[in-house]
């Protein structure tokens, strides 16, 4: 390998372990300032579209000369996610802003040291002889370490972990975990599950107890009842199929060592493989799709697995089918899809079969129901009542977005040939409950396509093209969210609080007394979530008996948070109301015990901080 294309090929997996670092940097931004902020919400969207770029970048089809400020970028995107993440985490001042200081300097230095000579960053350089040696010691260490975690570690577990599991015992009773009465009684049988971070309430006071992913999600759990903690081991194991991929991927052994820096440098893969966490296998079974695409019946086989256990390899159909058609021709690519549906049907058909319209709805249904917005990205917007954006337009705009790079992935296949697995991550970005998984696992699946570029290739970027397709897509969305505003707006809000007090015990609010106005059609109930600070991701939930409003009336009620909460003094709450939509938000600040309305959130925004237990469902 000539000493260029090799020093490209550190350069694009550099990118693409920055693009890793702001997704990152995204998550602890949106962990440290929280809800209600918005210029917090503006940070975490800029981090996560120029994640998008990077990866974009990194992944381009044919030989390009890097600027040197792409390593800079990672050194300062990295020093960025380290400040954010030990502001986040540690609460002691002393350490708190030692830490900071050290890793700060220390990244600075770095960044001095590679301004001075730019391949300084190929740390590995004399190294060659022991890559292999060394890849080989990391791997296991790294099993071990997941493989010990994994059975000794004890965790918070998820509502979807324990859907999971419960519907693995249903179904060896003999039911249909696809019938919503067959997993109501989750939380009933589940009794020490900490409701309060880790449930996914719906708009209309109740709490998601359906399976929600294709059958692979709870098959996989079936060892889990039998053997318990044991059967954790399996996804230990299925964790530690990236590195093999990348081992064999990357004939530089090398490369491989700075492909795996990938895995290691992805706290999220990280947590997942040490945790057992479901939502890895579909990622893992999706990069085993790109290894074997040259070998379509094979690749297909692991592309129907990846989508048995979760949604998100849907995005990815047309790009990988078109993929195999361009390389391998129409017959090859019909191989492909066939081998894909076979697997999906053995291992999903019993349960469509069944009941297709049950199935269908269920794994429709993250998208369907209306569930309560939670998550980072633009859709806080939304969600915390700051634009009236209906949810329905975060799912056009993602369509639009598929179809949008899926006819650019047409026209310019010879130079974004490699990036199928990038586009999900802006695509993504819109959705209207943006978790950290949603998002985090597309550069990983991306580096192994890096050994696949055409480094003899000129690569030859057309600006002007670039600067045409931004101005369309800009000018396309701001026509989406105009329209979606206008129609989706309401004259006024149907729902105002107009004054609050509380109801104090032992100097903590354990509820609170609210006069509501009522301007709504129809008599129903309303729901209302407070945002709070130190709240987990789903905020303050109150009443979920529901609280009977009669259009043009004036209603006193009083709310009890549902999972018994207490709220703290000194914070800003935000009062949302909801039924189905958002009828109305008001937020008043709690400063010693008095209430006042709070005029300010859109340009003294307080900082509420979040408890990111439910960062990975």
């Amino acid at each position: 390998m000539e000493k260029t294309e090799s020093m490209e090929r550190i350069q694009r997996i550099i990118i693409n372990e920055t693009a890793t670092v702001l997704i990152i940097s995204a998550f602890a931004a949106f962990g440290l300032f929280g809800y209600l902020n918005i210029f917090a919400i503006a940070l975490e969207t800029t981090l996560l579209v120029f994640a998008f770029i990077l990866l974009l970048i990194s992944n381009l089809n044919g030989r390009y000369k890097f600027n040197p400020l792409y390593i800079q970028a990672f050194v300062y995107s990295t020093m960025l996610e380290a400040d954010l993440v030990i502001m986040m985490a540690i609460s002691n001042p002393f350490f708190k802003y030692t830490l900071i200081a050290v890793a700060t300097i220390s990244l600075i230095f770095a960044s001095y040291k590679f301004y001075k000579d730019p391949y300084s960053y190929d740390i590995l350089k004399n190294m060659e002889n022991r890559a292999k040696q060394l890849y080989i010691i990391i791997a296991a260490a790294f099993l071990i370490a997941v493989s010990a975690i994994a059975m000794l570690a004890v965790f918070a577990p998820t509502d979807e972990f324990l859907i999971d599991l419960y519907s693995a015992m249903q179904f060896m009773h003999g039911l249909n975990p696809y019938n919503p009465a067959t997993t109501a009684g989750v939380f009933l049988y589940f009794k020490s599950f900490n409701m309060d971070l880790n449930v996914t309430p719906t708009m209309y006071g109740k709490d998601i107890t359906i399976l929600g992913y294709p059958s692979l999600a709870f098959l996989i759990y079936i060892p889990y009842v039998y053997v318990g903690k044991f059967a954790n081991l399996i996804i230990s194991a299925v964790a530690f199929i990236p590195f093999i991929i990348i081992y064999r991927k990357f004939n530089d052994r090398k490369m491989g060592l700075y492909a795996m820096l990938a895995l290691l440098v992805n706290v999220i893969f990280l947590y997942s493989a040490a945790f057992s966490l479901v939502g890895l296998v579909w990622v893992v079974f999706l990069m085993a799709s790109y290894y074997f695409r040259n070998e379509p019946t094979y690749s297909g086989i692991f592309f129907g697995l990846s989508l048995s256990a979760k949604q998100f390899p849907a995005l990815i159909f047309p790009f990988m089918f078109y993929m195999i058609y361009r390389e391998k021709g129409i017959l090859e690519a019909i191989k492909w899809t066939v081998s894909a549906f076979l697997i999906f049907m053995l291992i999903n058909g019993y349960f469509i079969i069944r009941s297709p319209v049950l199935y269908f709805k269920d794994i429709l249904s993250p998208e369907i129901m209306k569930l309560i917005g939670i998550g980072f990205g633009p859709s806080q917007l939304s969600f915390l009542n700051f634009v009236h954006i209906p949810p329905q337009l975060f799912t056009i705009i993602m369509v639009l977005s598929l179809v949008a790079f899926f006819v650019l992935y047409i026209r310019h296949y010879d130079t974004l040939k490699f990036d199928l697995f990038v586009f999900p991550v802006l695509i993504l970005l819109f959705n209207y409950r943006l978790l950290i998984t949603y998002v985090a696992f597309w550069p990983l699946i991306s580096i192994i396509s890096i050994e696949d570029i055409d480094y003899g290739r000129k690569l030859s970027i057309n600006r002007k093209i670039i600067r045409r397709y931004a101005t369309y897509a800009l000018a396309i969305l701001i026509a989406i969210l105009i329209v979606g505003a206008y129609f989706g707006v309401h004259p006024e809000e149907n729902v105002k609080v107009n004054s609050i007090s509380l109801d104090l015990s032992h100097g903590k609010v354990k509820k609170i007394f609210v006069s509501v106005a009522y301007t709504g059609q129809k008599s129903e109930n309303i729901y209302f979530r407070g945002i709070i600070n130190e709240t987990s991701y789903n905020g303050l939930l109150f009443n979920y008996s529901g609280n009977k409003l009669i259009p043009g009336t004036t209603t006193n009620i009083t709310l009890y948070p549902v999972r018994g909460e207490i709220i703290p003094d000194n914070v800003t709450i935000d009062l949302i109301a909801y039924n189905g939509t958002i009828q109305g938000s008001s937020a008043y600040s709690i400063y010693q015990w008095k209430v006042m309305p709070y005029h300010d959130l859109l340009y003294n925004p307080p900082q509420n901080k979040l408890s990111l237990n439910q960062s990975l469902p």
